[in-house]
């Protein structure tokens, strides 16, 4: 049923319906009541207000011709368009101004060479300004070129009032919506979830070059920089690049002691309706682990607790040092 519903989505967008009702716009694009400023995704790391100017929109695109979607996207699974290939979700604003000069406006607005039938804009974090997002304006019949490209898509919410067909590819995912009267392909990055999860017992996976458990919150900070640590008393917050299906960052919550050693992280999945997801990590889980003991939303394996929070659609894995 959800296949079909999911079919359906596609197939209404690529014909050209001309219903354009889209999901409202969403309440984390702040209070600048500007059609502009409702173009931005809503997905931002829980750092500092974004400080720049709201972009001009470019104007919407006519049909984009079939030979110029098979330039653009000559691969089978979500990529960016190939005159963007070069794009690295590290890279920051000064780094891409030094790469494209007076091409990249102030607003995001980007004049790459090859792209002149889908406008491009680029969003960048507030912290350290690395890139945020890769966001097309793209026609109406967007989704029946890339499903000849990249296959049918996943439906998933970016917010509770915002639905998007999803595409995943490596270490990059792709999301069309509507937001009347434009329709936009908006790329994000991509960890996968099992690379968050890791496969060696007692372990994260996304560990750096040293034992997370046990180890220096300082130290901790430096080496996770670019994940824009957040310390209060007794915790750190860092945020990793989205999993799948996910917009906003992949948040992993850090316990201090007063010593300001981490005694336990929490590494937090967010599957909303994707049950198929929430079953393969527990499964994943099971298999490095064993068999655990389950009580009530909790499975208790050795050094860590698995929390399913079905009413909300999350997983809280939290790895312990031994004795917390």
């Amino acid at each position: 049923m959800r296949a079909r519903l999911v079919l359906a989505a596609a197939l209404l967008s690529a014909a050209g319906c001309t219903e354009k009702t889209g999901p409202a716009a969403p309440a984390t694009a702040g209070s600048q009541a500007t059609s502009a400023a409702a173009s931005a995704p809503a997905s931002q790391a829980p750092s500092a207000p974004a400080t720049e100017p709201p972009p001009v929109l470019p104007e919407p695109p006519a049909v984009v011709a079939e030979a110029d979607w098979a330039r653009l996207f000559a691969g089978e699974k979500a990529a960016l368009p190939a005159p963007l290939a070069e794009l690295r979700f590290e890279q920051t604003r000064g780094q891409l101004a030094e790469r494209y000069g007076d091409k990249l406006a102030a607003d995001g607005k980007l004049a790459a060479d090859g792209m002149a039938e889908l406008p491009v804009r680029l969003g960048f974090h507030t912290g350290n300004e690395s890139l945020r997002f890769v966001q097309l304006t793209v026609p109406e019949g967007a989704v029946a070129a890339l499903l000849k490209r990249w296959g049918p898509p996943t439906q998933e919410k970016l917010s509770p009032a915002r639905d998007g067909l999803w595409w995943l590819g490596d270490g990059v995912q792709a999301i069309f919506e509507t937001r009347k009267p434009r329709h936009y392909l908006t790329f994000w990055p991509l960890t996968p979830w099992r690379a968050l999860v890791g496969d060696r017992k007692g372990h994260p996976g996304f560990e750096r070059d040293f034992p997370l458990l046990g180890a220096d919150g300082t130290r901790v900070a430096k080496a996770f920089v670019d994940a824009q640590p957040r310390a209060s008393k007794g915790e750190m917050d860092l945020h990793l690049p989205p999993h799948e299906r996910q917009p906003r960052p992949t948040k992993v919550r850090l316990t201090l002691s007063e010593a300001g050693v981490v005694t336990a992280a929490t590494l937090i999945l967010s599957y909303g309706r994707q049950t198929e997801m929430r079953d393969a990590v527990l499964a994943h889980v099971a298999k490095i682990y064993g068999a655990g003991k389950k009580e009530g939303d909790l499975t208790r394996f050795p050094g860590l607790t698995v929390n399913d929070r079905d009413q909300v659609g999350r997983l809280l894995l939290t790895w312990a040092a031994p004795g917390q």
